[in-house]
C-alpha cells in the first residue's frame, strides 16, 4: 500500500499546483492624538505547471511504479508461502490424528491379547515366555500411542503458528 502511495506522490509531481495565500493585518498607532489603526486584508494565489523537467520526475514515476510491482510480488510470494504452510501442517496434523487413532486401537487389541495370553498360560497353555512377550507388546503399543499423542500436539502447534494464532509475550 505504502508503495502505491509513493506512486501516487510521483504522479503528483506532473499536474499544476494551486496556492491560495490570505492574510489580515491591523496596525494600532497608539503615539498620536487620533490614535490611527490600520486593517489591510491581502489574498494571493500562486499557480505552477511543470512544464519540462528533463523526464526526471517520469524517470522517477517508472522507477516508483516498479517498486509497487515488486512490493506486490513480495507480498504475493509471502501469501502463497502461508498458505502452503498451513495447508501442510493441516495435513500433517490429520495424519497425526490418524495416527493417534490407530495406536489407541492398537493399544486396546493388545490390552485383549494381553489379557487372553494371561488366561491360557493360567490354564497351562502357554508359558511365561509368552506372557513377558504380551506384556512387552501392549508396553510398546503404549510407548507407541505416546509418541502419537505428542506428535498430534506438535503438529496442533504447527497449524497455529501457520495460522499466526501463536504469539510471543513481549
Amino acid at each position: 500500500r505504502a508503495a502505491g502511495y509513493g506512486v501516487g506522490a510521483v504522479r503528483g509531481e506532473l499536474w499544476p499546483q494551486v496556492a491560495l495565500n490570505a492574510g489580515v493585518d491591523h496596525v494600532y498607532d497608539p503615539v498620536g492624538l487620533d490614535y490611527d489603526a490600520q486593517t489591510q486584508g491581502r489574498v494571493g494565489v500562486r499557480a505552477t505547471l511543470p512544464l519540462y523537467q528533463g523526464g526526471a520526475v517520469r524517470a522517477r514515476l517508472r522507477q516508483s511504479q516498479h517498486e509497487e510491482a515488486r512490493s506486490r510480488d513480495v507480498l504475493a510470494t509471502a501469501r502463497r508461502a502461508a498458505e502452503r504452510e498451513a495447508v501442510e501442517a493441516w495435513t500433517v496434523l490429520t495424519a497425526a490424528r490418524a495416527a493417534t487413532r490407530a495406536r489407541a486401537d492398537e493399544v486396546a487389541a493388545q490390552r485383549l491379547a494381553r489379557e487372553g495370553v494371561r488366561e491360557e498360560a493360567a490354564l497351562g497353555g502357554r508359558t511365561v515366555l509368552d506372557v513377558l512377550n504380551a506384556d512387552q507388546e501392549y508396553l510398546d503399543a503404549q510407548a507407541a500411542l505416546v509418541s502419537a499423542e505428542r506428535a498430534e500436539v506438535v503438529a496442533r502447534f504447527a497449524l497455529a503458528a501457520a495460522l499466526g494464532l501463536l504469539d510471543v509475550p513481549s
